[in-house]
């Protein structure tokens, strides 16, 4: 089958599929009238979870004014909120709604940073000029995502937030993205990618697991879990030696 003719045929089904994960009526409702991106596990023919947003050319679009402004709008539930993302909830449409705070310059640059095959893929959304529906301008995916649609087995890539990654792999295993082979590959893989990156301090640290879905300190910091990544911290600092301890 010729290359091109494949890659136009994902390029078909990802933009019919994607026009009814589209949020307009939330869009509309708080004021999105530029490009923004949607991009991840949404894009893919399962049932979302939520629908991953993320920003266009703003890059702070989706910071704490927009967090605060959400807060104020009548038609719409905040279901949680992170230090990376806010997830929304809208009666219109079917889906959570995560805003991601996470900017790439460029579609293609936000998602070749993508941690899993599966999930190297995205469409720019635009607002029309007349009328309130969204259309989609652009849809990219990565060379490791047509591999995956080819053999329906994800693999682990490369990730900024490789500790956060860790957590992910099991969930993907469960939902069936990962096959037992693949999922043991990732975690040895991703163990290497936390070794070799290292941690300046516990701020890098804390910022590691702050990733985009997990918040996974969030309101217990000082709690079980906060107890359990000192813990975790101060193993790596006697391991490196290259930043102090936590107490």
């Amino acid at each position: 089958m010729d290359y091109r003719f494949m890659n136009d045929l994902v390029i078909n089904e990802i933009r019919s599929r994607m026009m009814y994960h589209i949020p307009s009526a939330l869009f509309n409702a708080i004021g999105i009238d530029h490009p923004v991106r949607i991009a991840g596990n949404s894009c893919n023919v399962d049932t979302p979870h939520d629908i991953d947003v993320y920003p266009g050319s703003d890059s702070d679009e989706f910071g704490e004014d927009f967090r605060l402004r959400m807060n104020n709008i009548s038609e719409v539930d905040v279901l949680s909120t992170t230090k990376n993302a806010i997830t929304v909830r809208m009666k219109a449409f079917p889906y959570p709604v995560q805003f991601c705070s996470y900017h790439q310059p460029t579609l293609d640059q936000l998602i070749n940073t993508f941690d899993f095959s599966h999930v190297q893929v995205g469409v720019e959304v635009r607002h029309r000029e007349t009328g309130i529906l969204h259309y989609i301008s652009d849809v990219k995916f990565t060379d490791n995502y047509m591999k995956y649609l080819l053999t329906r087995r994800s693999e682990y890539i490369h990730s900024e937030y490789p500790l956060s990654s860790l957590i992910r792999t099991f969930k993907y295993k469960e939902r069936g993205y990962l096959d037992q082979h693949a999922c043991k590959a990732a975690v040895l893989s991703i163990l290497t990618d936390i070794l070799k990156r290292g941690y300046a301090d516990y701020d890098d640290f804390k910022d590691q697991m702050d990733a985009i879905d997990l918040g996974l300190l969030d309101g217990d910091e000082c709690g079980e879990l906060g107890c359990l990544a000192r813990k975790l911290f101060n193993q790596f600092v006697e391991y490196s030696g290259h930043a102090e301890k936590v107490e």
